[in-house]
């Protein structure tokens, strides 16, 4: 998978430190697991969390970008690998989890169709206990509503370079859809010429859905991120409540 080179890895590793907590909203089925593979785990800030709150549990960190890995804040299993599977790791994966945090939109941005086959084939056939899921989808709960406004505001108070970068690659800013994936990433100005290309919004939940057939779905939570809706509110007077993140949990079927 290419297209996701970082141009600057200071200001990408400090943004991904931030909403840890959040990150580790799965803990209470972490009980009676023995490993925890982390796929897209990048300097392994929630490695290292998870190390701290679960010494015991066996830890494993795949990412497809080696400079990543030698960053590693944990001591753990490592695989430079574009798949979710640790061939190294010495535990049945029915004792094992699998933590997908903020890394299914970048596959589905960056992967091509046969890429994206591969990568669900892989949890499937391996067979997690669970699969935890954190990341980024937006479906319009009220459609329309308030996009002249946010419009408005944003070629008032934005970045018009930043504005027509995004409209370059994701087209006009009137779709409300395109209105919300700007605000999600105006932000990431050091890394702004990778953030612009990639597909923030770029699955539904139904996608994850009907991808995992070995799992269950049994935790899901839409939810706006608080520190969004102050920063929209403080950048461009737009008051922002828009359900942008996901939160899901899938358990492997007990005749799979």
């Amino acid at each position: 998978m290419k297209g996701n080179t970082i141009a600057n890895y200071d200001g990408y590793l400090s943004g991904m430190k931030k909403s840890l907590e959040d990150k580790l909203f799965f803990e209470k089925w972490l009980s009676d697991a023995e490993a925890l593979v982390d796929f897209g785990c990048a300097d392994g800030t929630l490695l290292a969390e998870i190390h701290n709150r679960y010494p015991k549990l066996k830890l494993s960190g795949i990412d497809m970008n080696e400079l990543m890995l030698k960053k590693l804040k944990v001591k753990c299993s490592t695989v430079h690998s574009d798949l979710p599977k640790d061939p190294n790791l010495d535990v049945k994966p029915s004792a094992t989890v699998l933590n997908l945090s903020s890394v299914l939109h970048e596959v589905y941005s960056y992967g091509s169709k046969d890429y994206i086959q591969a990568f669900w084939r892989t949890v499937n056939e391996e067979g997690y206990k669970y699969v935890f899921i954190r990341d980024m989808l937006y479906e319009d709960l009220q459609p329309g509503k308030d996009k002249y406004q946010w419009h408005r505001k944003l070629y008032k108070h934005g970045n018009l370079q930043q504005l027509s970068d995004f409209e370059r690659f994701h087209g006009n800013l009137l779709n409300k859809k395109n209105i919300v994936h700007f605000l999600l990433k105006y932000r990431y100005v050091q890394n702004w010429e990778r953030e612009v290309r990639e597909n923030y919004l770029s699955l539904k939940a139904a996608d994850i859905v009907n991808a995992l057939y070995e799992y269950d779905c049994v935790y899901c939570e839409r939810y706006a991120m608080p520190f969004l809706r102050d920063r929209l509110k403080a950048d461009f007077d737009i008051n922002f409540n828009e359900m942008t993140h996901v939160k899901m949990v899938f358990r492997l079927r007990e005749d799979a």
